[in-house]
């Protein structure tokens, strides 16, 4: 065997051992980028199912209009006609849940109060999961009313006049509140009275009402929210400071309107001004889901967030879904099996994200959303 130059060999194996390094390293590299991406594919996968997730579920994981990424707190309503998901979609939430109200208790045709099973087999569920943490629960009241020939009236004003015509009749109703409540074994009563428009006498015992059972809630150590709708003539009103004032900042348009949101900017604004007229801190709630309407007839559905998408879908691409500017939600248009034409408005996560983060852009502290899934 010839020997070759010295330090031949040492060049050669070295050589080899360079050769045999760079190879690791490509595959290593190779795999890497096979890794990349797979993950990369995967997280795609995830994002747009993440997405289609979100915007079923009618919340917004952080804030929103240039407020930056924290967590913001709201306070949720619980429907008993949706409980069996209530407990799914409480583990789907992306805020930080400071209260839950349980909707609801109200009137049978005999005007006695009753609460559904339900509501009290939500509560526990919500409970037995562990997801209650440090929420604190009321127990909603609304003016609906049971009729002896079957069937329900829906914000029925002249209940209102039963219940709070006197003072005597007033104290029997806050005693059958408080009961309710603390047999519930729930923190606090949120009263939901409906309907009473521009009537000024019945607004002016509902105040009476509001003041006189704030003094008998703060006794118990019980929280008091009180919900008004957007109209509530607040400004010629007395309302005692201490209980959490929320306006409903929703169905701008809706039942007989031309097609429209539940709210936009300037309706927002508004209501964040009207509520400087209210005693303390006022809370707004923003509402999910939209409506369907019927251009011809003018007829109007009201819709949750997933079946406005479930419509979407079926409706096919020969329409343009779009968002309107002004209002943040999704709009879109349909033909139904009859021929009719629909307009479809609906706040997906997106939407809540905006509405809130203009209210919060206002100044408004309290946050509330009506519904819990949907």
């Amino acid at each position: 065997m010839k020997l070759g130059k010295p330090g031949t060999e040492l060049s050669t194996g070295l050589s080899r051992h360079c050769n045999k390094a760079r190879f690791v390293v490509f595959l290593f590299l190779l795999g890497c980028m096979l890794l990349f991406a797979g993950c990369a594919g995967r997280k795609k996968e995830m994002h747009v199912e993440g997405e289609m997730q979100q915007e079923a579920s009618g919340f917004v994981g952080s804030r929103g209009n240039g407020e930056g990424t924290g967590k913001r707190k709201v306070h949720v309503w619980a429907v008993y006609w949706d409980n069996e998901d209530v407990v799914r979609r409480m583990e789907n939430l992306q805020e930080e849940v400071d209260g839950i109200s349980y909707f609801a208790a109200y009137f049978d045709s005999e005007k006695k109060m009753f609460l559904p099973e339900n509501v009290m087999g939500m509560k526990a569920a919500i409970e037995d999961s562990g997801k209650n943490g440090k929420m604190e629960s009321y127990l909603t009241f609304v003016n609906d009313l049971l009729k002896k020939e079957g069937g329900s009236s829906l914000k029925d004003k002249d209940l209102l006049y039963y219940l709070f015509s006197s003072k005597e009749s007033r104290q029997r109703h806050i005693s059958d509140i408080l009961e309710m409540t603390e047999q519930g074994g729930f923190d606090g009563v949120e009263i939901d009275y409906e309907a009473m428009k521009k009537d000024m006498e019945l607004w002016k015992l509902f105040t009476s009402f509001v003041n006189e059972l704030y003094g008998k809630t703060s006794e118990r150590g019980l929280k008091l929210r009180v919900i008004l709708e957007p109209g509530a003539p607040v400004e010629e009103l007395g309302f005692v400071k201490g209980p959490e004032y929320v306006f409903m900042c929703y169905n701008l348009y809706g039942y007989g309107t031309e097609p429209g949101p539940k709210a936009d900017e300037n309706f927002l604004i508004s209501m964040v001004e009207k509520g400087k007229a209210l005693p303390g801190e006022t809370y707004f709630a923003v509402a999910n889901g939209g409506f369907d309407f019927i251009k011809a007839s003018g007829e109007t559905e009201q819709i949750s967030t997933e079946e406005a998408i479930l419509r979407q879908s079926q409706a096919g691409d020969n329409k343009a879904i779009r968002r309107d500017e002004k209002s943040g939600c999704k709009v879109y248009s349909y033909r139904d099996s009859n021929g009719r034409e629909h307009e479809v408005w609906y706040a997906d996560d997106e939407t809540l994200n905006f509405w809130y983060g203009i209210l919060e852009r206002e100044g408004a502290k309290g946050l509330s959303l009506w519904r819990l899934g949907g």
